[in-house]
């Protein structure tokens, strides 16, 4: 099973890959501007079956420190970079991407939604054990 933390490597090595000259700064991180500010905003589970889910990732991605008119050619950008995202012979292809102006001093979100199918481990079932009963006869 892959796990979310192996998605946001990719998008990662991704970004920094195609931005080479522009820092990619994690939610925890200070700022450092120009930059892009990655994170997880949500993500949801759909239950299939009893040890299957299918899970929607959404991830951000803010470019901070860059003008109005920056941010609108880097969604571009964004788009075709976060499409697909691969690593470790794992490709993780966008299902929703969406482009959003930023409020009074806040940059402008662009978010993309990745699906996958997760498998839960079960645990071992204790399958019921054969009773045995002994009876006497007066």
């Amino acid at each position: 099973m892959m796990s979310v933390q192996h998605l946001r490597s990719c998008i990662k090595g991704a970004l920094e890959q195609r931005f080479a000259d522009i820092p990619v700064i994690s939610s925890d991180d200070e700022a450092q501007t120009p930059g892009l500010r990655l994170f997880l905003l949500s993500s949801a589970y759909d239950r299939q079956r009893e040890d299957r889910y299918a899970a929607v990732y959404r991830f951000g991605v803010r470019y901070e420190g860059a003008t109005v008119s920056e941010s609108e050619v880097m969604a571009d950008a964004l788009r075709d970079v976060l499409a697909l995202v691969e690593a470790d012979g794992v490709s993780y292809r966008s299902v929703r991407q969406t482009w959003t102006a930023g409020a009074e001093g806040e940059a402008a979100l662009f978010t993309a939604e990745y699906s996958l199918y997760l498998h839960s481990e079960r645990p071992e079932t204790v399958r019921m054990g054969q009773l045995t009963e002994e009876g006497r006869v007066k």
